[in-house]
């Protein structure tokens, strides 16, 4: 038949222990600073206003649900794992994803009889219980065989997560209705339990299967009784040895709390979790923490131990009562082997019930069993309230420790990071510093580098077993440590790595004192990505340029402080900006100048910058402008800057002008051109064109060139221009051309010159780029009567005939010049003929009546008239008979005296004039 446990155990245990008093042991040696430095403060949980704001309750409370009645009336020892939900190990209501807190603890219910059950959450604070398969709903509870250390009960465990398997280490409590060891169990789940027998003795009798029991001897601190274990798993080390394990091998240690003449703290390590070896101070029958001294919270007792590593040393909470208040209260030591223990000075409890303000009366002022968790920088305690065991409800408290550093940020190079932070505080003798990598990261990849600016002597080691928290899950694992042989005073400080794989999704950096945290820094790996473009391969001088940046975080964390800045191209000036954020990124509205802007990018999120500016019209060559996004740790270094590059066209300003001279220019003479092509800047032009076709008129055209100011052009040529000169800003060349106009042209003698840059060259002021010259032609021609004769009788009656020759001089072709022939009185016109040589034409080849008649005569033509009439039979014996010719309107004579011919005809009854031919 099973017997009860009697819960009064504990209160009569303190009272053995108050009637022990000892004075305690001597205190070690100060440190700089040997206080304990936590803030702890209380965290409301979820729970109903009957469990007053408490983060688990009783199953009466409703707190997390119902369905375990076996911790209706007590519950205590919350020990909590942070680990992932998965189908094999759910979370609530079968999430199987996610972040998962795991919580074991130990529930009584109205018969007294203690059990463990389990519940899950997915913040640490809302938890919901997880019915076992045991009485009641407990997941864990008495063997119930004959013999058997845990006949009866089971209490205060220790749970940490190896692998895929969950390892506890329980309190049994035997037939006799006492405790009588310390035993184990594994499971794949959490939720089902397997128990691991143990070989540890048989004193006194009703322990078997126990993996720890007390010792039995006299003056030995766990003569009496051994209970709540506290296990990680560790490696052994120089410093922190684990009996025959070998340096660096897996190691179990163990802390418990043994009851002898007063309650104390053990330590056992062990190389399998199941057969353990004590290790033994000088202290106090082998206890390595045994009661504090007089006067202090813990004077009368110690016990419940919890151990986190924490890089270059262990760290205890654990409870202690006084003789005076019987209140229980949380201390704190710190320890380099495990084994030996410093109390802080002054000798003062880190978290007292007073500070948890909700309480079950009567007993409302105490806390106990506290549990703790490491996240990041964060430190939690899990703790019940109220005198042992009449716990009711779990409370929760939290501290950051230290100050946070005010300059943090991480360089990635390749496989080389480098971790640059400002210490504000001394580091002293023996401190460290922990740089803790995510778990992700496979530490066998891992290497330590250099130091900067801790001193001679500091050391950084890949210590693959360096602190226990919450993503250790109780197994100690990997982080960088250093540790200082000589303080290190405050100012930058960096330390070195390779990593040849995926960067880090985070990275935390504490230092220490010999006892806590002085300052600590916690930064997130970005992958932040910048591009910067204008949309173009090239821009010409003196245009308006238009840069879109964009910066975005492609993640796995925000990044806050980010920083966008920029080069730019000194050519651009007049530069202003503004910036739009998308998916809750900020940044500023606008600014003007070079970019140096703080932005907020979560994942996903991203700005965009527009640049805006002038580029100079003196600018040449490339365009090179450069933007770039900094964060405190970018894990993807490659994509944080970018360059847009273009080609920059030059500018220049070329113009032509053109005369000719004469002007106006005169048909058969010699017109000449003067064509000047000229730059001016600000940008040289290399083969420009310059053209000239002329026209049609202008014959055996020959040109010259010659150059000033470094400009080149071909020195001569012939027919039309069409020439490659270089002109550097302020150069010209000057063309003289010389044609022959054809003496028939007429109207207007118009040509146009143009000059035009190569493509590498954009011209800004095309509208000088071309001239023409359109002058109105000038014929001139000297136009004569070159003979003038008769041939007649001279009788009255008689015929008489007229030749008359007109002539072009030149230089112009003289069209439709007229001729007429004015005979003396006493002579009748009675028609004529007209013929032509040299070129020239006669507009008619004949008419009647007095000669009036128009010729074209080029240059050299003449035109001979053949006049006929008759000698009327009255009239003058002599007479004068007048021959012209004039120019048609448009062209000028330049020579009238001799367009004209008089010749004298005489009348005579006889008369023979020989006729000339000229």
């Amino acid at each position: 038949m099973h017997r009860t446990f009697n819960r009064h155990w504990l209160i009569a245990s303190f009272l053995v222990a108050a009637l022990l008093f000892f004075a305690g042991l001597a205190p070690r040696q100060a440190l700089a600073d040997d206080s304990n430095r936590q803030p702890w403060a209380p965290v409301s949980g979820t729970c109903a206003l009957a469990a007053q704001g408490a983060i688990f309750a009783i199953d009466v409370a409703n707190c997390g649900g119902s369905g375990t009645p076996f911790d209706a009336n007590y519950v205590f020892p919350p020990m909590v794992l942070r680990d992932t939900a998965s189908a094999a190990t759910p979370c609530e209501n079968g999430r199987e994803s996610g972040t998962c807190f795991r919580m074991w603890y130990v529930g009584a219910d109205g018969s007294e009889t203690y059990r463990i059950g389990y519940a899950v959450s997915p913040d640490g604070v809302t938890w919901t219980h997880v019915p076992g398969g045991g009485t009641n709903g407990s997941v864990f509870e008495a063997s119930g065989a004959s013999g058997t250390f845990d006949e009866l009960g089971v209490l205060t465990l220790s749970v940490l997560r190896d692998g895929d398997t969950f390892h506890m280490w329980y309190t049994g409590i035997g037939g006799s209705g006492q405790v009588e060891g310390i035993g184990y169990a594994t499971s794949a789940d959490g939720k089902t339990w397997t128990r691991v027998n143990g070989s540890a003795g048989s004193f006194p009798s009703g322990n078997a299967n126990a993996v720890l029991v007390e010792r039995g001897g006299t003056g030995d601190f766990d003569r009496i009784r051994v209970q709540a274990p506290y296990v990680i798993i560790d490696r052994a080390s120089p410093a922190a040895p684990c009996g025959a394990v070998p340096e660096g091998e897996r190691c179990f240690r163990m802390w418990y709390e043994g009851l002898g003449d007063f309650f104390s703290i053990g330590y056992a390590v062990s190389p399998d979790g199941i057969a353990w070896t004590r290790v033994l101070s000088d202290d106090a029958g082998g206890a390595v923490l045994s009661r504090g001294p007089s006067s202090t919270f813990d004077e009368n007792a110690v016990l419940k131990p919890a151990v986190i590593k924490d890089g270059a040393f262990y760290r205890m909470w654990y409870e202690g009562t006084d003789f005076s208040s019987g209140l229980v209260k949380f201390g704190h030591v710190v320890s380099t082997d495990g084994k030996n223990w410093v109390r802080p000075t002054p000798n003062a409890p880190v978290y007292t019930g007073a500070a948890d303000a909700i309480s079950f009366p009567p007993d409302n002022d105490s806390v106990w069993v506290a549990r703790p968790l490491k996240l990041g920088a964060a430190y939690e305690l899990r703790y019940a309230t109220s005198t042992p065991p009449n716990s009711k409800r779990f409370g929760l408290a939290r501290m950051t420790p230290g100050a946070q550093l005010s300059s943090l940020a991480v360089e990635k190079s390749g496989a080389s990071y480098t971790v640059r932070f400002t210490t504000a505080v001394t580091i002293p003798v023996n401190g460290s510093v922990l740089l803790t990598l995510p778990p992700s990261v496979p530490f066998n990849q891992v290497a330590a580098g250099t130091v900067e600016g801790f001193g001679p002597g500091a050391t950084l080691v890949a210590d693959p077993a360096a602190v226990t928290d919450a993503a250790s899950m109780g197994v100690a694992r990997d982080a960088l440590l250093l540790r200082l042989s000589e303080e290190a005073a405050p100012g930058p400080k960096a330390l070195s790595f390779t990593y040849g794989g995926a960067a880090p999704d985070d990275l935390l950096v504490q230092t220490f004192d010999t006892r806590e945290v002085l300052e600590y820094g916690q930064v997130l790996q970005t992958d932040l990505q910048i591009s910067v473009t204008d949309g173009r391969s090239n821009q010409v001088a003196g245009t308006s340029v238009s840069y879109t940046i964009t910066a975005s975080n492609l993640g796995p964390n925000a990044a806050n402080g980010a920083t966008v800045t920029n080069t730019l191209p000194a050519a651009l000036t007049g530069v202003s900006w503004t910036c739009t954020a998308q998916g809750g990124a900020t940044c500023p509205a606008s600014g003007s100048g070079a970019l140096n802007a703080t932005v907020n990018l979560p994942v996903g999120g991203q700005v965009t910058f527009t640049v805006t500016g002038t580029l100079a019209r003196s600018a040449s060559g490339s365009l090179v402008h450069t933007a770039r996004i900094a964060g405190t740790f970018d894990g993807n270094p490659a994509n944080n800057s970018a360059t847009d590059t273009d080609t920059i066209t030059p500018v220049a300003n070329l113009a032509i002008t053109k005369v000719v001279a004469p002007n106006p220019p005169v048909p058969g003479m010699t017109a000449t051109y003067t064509i000047v092509a000229s730059n001016s800047g600000p940008a040289a032009v290399t083969g420009a064109q310059v053209v000239d076709t002329f026209p049609a008129s202008l014959s055996g055209v020959s040109w010259t060139c010659t150059a000033q100011g470094g400009a080149t052009c071909p020195a001569s040529g012939s027919g039309t221009i069409n020439a490659t000169v270089n002109l550097p800003a302020g150069g010209q060349v000057t063309f003289v051309a010389t044609g022959a106009v054809a003496p028939g042209a007429t109207g207007t003698l118009a040509n146009t010159a143009t000059i035009a840059a190569p493509a590498s060259v954009v011209d800004d002021a095309p509208g000088n780029n071309s001239a023409t010259s359109s002058a109105a032609l000038a014929p001139r021609a000297d136009l004569a009567v070159t003979n003038l004769e008769y041939e007649s009788s001279g009788a009255p009656g008689a015929a008489i005939r007229y030749i008359m020759t007109v002539r072009n001089n030149g230089p112009s072709s003289a069209p439709h010049a007229l001729t007429t022939l004015a005979p003396p009185n006493g002579v009748q016109i009675t028609g004529w003929t007209c013929s032509a040589g040299l070129g020239a034409q006669c507009d008619a080849g004949s008419g009647s009546g007095d000669l009036s008649a128009t010729v074209d005569l080029p240059p050299g033509g003449e035109a001979t008239f053949e006049v006929s009439g008759t000698i009327e039979s009255s009239g003058a014996s002599i007479a004068n008979t007048t021959a012209t010719i004039a120019a048609a309107s448009g062209t000028t004579d330049p020579d009238q005296n001799n367009n004209s011919r008089s010749q004298a005809t005489k009348r005579e009854h006889q008369i023979y004039v020989p006729r000339v031919t000229r």
